[in-house]
């Protein structure tokens, strides 16, 4: 990649970021809590914990690239939600993500919200080295800021995203339109 084109790609990982985020927020977003602690498939994960999941692997790979701490630590979430201040449910058993409980929709997006709009503006920040700085990510293997942004925050929302629509089709909720 050239120089000249590096602010380009800064600016589509960026705004890729901010949409695939964006898109997951808008899908719990005033969901009710039967909704969204609702079982669709035995095998399935709620429309909760796939958002969690997402919001929370995006934070851990966010405050690797930015070099600063969780917005889920920061913030307390942990704590006032009764859940584990590390981790990312990857890995839990179907039956234990059934049961995570959230305490709202509106908590939920609100956590979403805040990391779409501080990961975003990191990545933006970010110059040739930001992009080429090595990160440890979740397969204990090191990866650029650049690819453990596309893959784990961008291609792993976009792969949960369609999950979270299938769900919200059987649970009989529809899609709700873009949320970037």
């Amino acid at each position: 990649m050239t120089t000249g084109t590096r602010p380009a790609a800064v600016a589509l990982l960026a705004r890729a970021v901010r949409s695939a985020l964006g898109e997951t927020i808008a899908t719990v977003d005033g969901m009710g809590g039967d909704e969204l602690h609702a079982v669709a498939h035995p095998r399935a994960n709620t429309p909760g914990w796939i958002a969690w999941h997402v919001f929370r692997t995006a934070d851990v790979i966010g405050s690797r690239v930015g070099d600063a701490p969780e917005l889920w630590a920061m913030r307390g979430y942990a704590a006032a939600w009764g859940l584990p201040r590390e981790g990312n449910g990857s890995g839990q058993p179907t039956a234990d993500a059934q049961a995570l409980r959230l305490p709202s929709a509106e908590a939920l997006a609100l956590y979403g919200r805040e990391l779409r709009d501080e990961l975003s503006e990191t990545v933006g920040a970010l110059d040739g080295r930001g992009l080429d700085r090595r990160v440890s990510a979740f397969s204990g293997r090191d990866f650029s800021a650049a690819d453990a942004l596309h893959i784990f925050v961008v291609l792993h929302t976009v792969r949960h995203q369609g999950e979270l629509n299938l769900t919200r089709t059987l649970l009989e909720l529809g899609t709700p339109g873009g949320g970037a």
